[in-house]
């Protein structure tokens, strides 16, 4: 029989928490991906949205969890002293006009939202030899820690920390 791992267990209450959002009209999943590297056996699953009232240039949310050899192993080879996990990882997307202004306030609005226990970059690009650009601004955010099965329960809050920092970024940005 089958035994599920902590990837499987967390992707399953993670995509039902999101595609639950998306039924009750909040949010618009926009791409999924859910990938198995041979190569290096990994694990990997993809969500981006968007909230389904936004703007006409919506900030985006991408929602990553992955595993890798290491933390697969440890949890099927039940290697002592593991405490077997996931990465999970949260980058937003949006549009900015003035970075030197704008990716202060995101960065304060983000760490209000989300508090410690995050990591946060900011990495802005833009499209050469336009004449008024617009940046895109990707926001990554990890966690110092490997999530795990007694997370599980935090995911709803998670989730709702995501909406509302979409929300925030479509009434901040480009402002």
């Amino acid at each position: 029989m089958f035994d599920p791992t902590v990837y499987d267990n967390l992707k399953v209450v993670l995509e039902g928490g999101i595609y639950d959002l998306d039924l009750a009209g909040r949010i618009l999943v926009t791409d999924r991906s859910d990938l198995v590297d041979l190569s290096v056996m990994s694990r990997d699953f993809r969500l981006r949205f968007i909230l389904r009232d936004s703007i006409a240039e919506p900030a985006q949310a991408h929602v990553r969890l992955s595993a890798n050899l290491a933390n697969l192993a440890a949890e099927i080879l039940e290697q002592k002293g593991s405490d077997p996990g996931c990465n999970l990882s949260i980058r937003f997307r949006t549009r900015i006009v003035n970075p030197d202004q704008e990716c202060h306030v995101l960065g304060e609005g983000i760490r209000q939202i989300w508090g410690k226990g995050i990591t946060m970059t900011q990495q802005i690009s833009y499209l050469f030899g336009d004449e008024s650009p617009q940046y895109l601004n990707n926001i990554q955010i990890s966690f110092d820690h490997v999530i795990t099965e007694t997370h599980i329960d935090d995911i709803p809050s998670l989730l709702n920390h995501i909406v509302k920092t979409l929300r925030f970024l479509d009434h901040t940005a480009l402002s």
